[in-house]
């Protein structure tokens, strides 16, 4: 049997946790964000993946193509990215888009890292990326570095939902002629803010049972 201080602070921990739920994510919505999935067939450092493809899981490729790296740039997470430049050239890139469940006027945040390889090429600086969701254009940027060592920069955003059914698509927003553009790893997106009603009253269940066992200890 637990003492009347025992209990009191098992409640304690139990609202803390409970209260917890307002910020804490409900899980990634997005599958494959790190693009470690689906059909690598390439024995060199990357695969030139067409549109309309469906050689990288739940990712459908629209433009002209991409191309899904593999060791040969310093991955964020795991062992593969994505380069949505091509061989450069006005418009001759590509662009990556999922669809994933939402619940309408709810928000939601956008995570994701991006870098700019082939610095001491002379490419770009910074490397930009074009970002749509939710009926949303969201332009972001990183400093260049090199291929070898890659930076990666985290960016962010949150969106409200406006569909049962969200699509976040990917572009590179770098016009030039050059072979590396922008490249993305790990995209995760979760869902934030107020929690379910339930949550709620299971918070203010707890804090009563703290005063009255507060109470019992007078």
């Amino acid at each position: 049997m637990l003492s009347r201080g025992k209990f009191a602070h098992k409640l304690t921990l139990g609202v803390v946790l409970a209260g917890s739920c307002v910020q804490v994510a409900f899980g990634n919505l997005i599958r494959n964000g790190s693009f470690e999935d689906g059909r690598y067939a390439s024995a060199g450092g990357w695969q030139r993946v067409a549109a309309n493809s469906t050689a990288i899981d739940f990712w459908t490729i629209g433009g002209v193509a991409v191309d899904w790296h593999q060791d040969f740039v310093s991955a964020h997470h795991g062992r593969r990215v994505i380069d949505l430049h091509l061989d450069g050239g006005f418009g001759q890139h590509g662009s990556i888009s999922q669809a994933f469940e939402t619940v309408i006027g709810k928000q939601y945040l956008l995570d994701f890292y991006l870098a700019g390889p082939g610095k001491e090429f002379g490419f770009p600086n910074p490397r930009r990326v074009r970002v749509n969701v939710a009926g949303n254009t969201l332009n972001f940027e990183a400093p260049a570095s090199s291929h070898l060592s890659m930076n990666w920069f985290l960016q962010s955003a949150t969106f409200i939902a406006v569909d049962t059914q969200t699509t976040l698509t990917f572009r590179s927003a770098t016009d030039s002629t050059n072979f590396w553009g922008p490249v993305v790893d790990n995209v995760t997106v979760v869902a934030t803010g107020v929690p379910e009603p339930s949550t709620f009253a299971l918070s203010a269940a707890l804090i009563g049972l703290i005063g009255l066992a507060r109470r019992g200890r007078k």
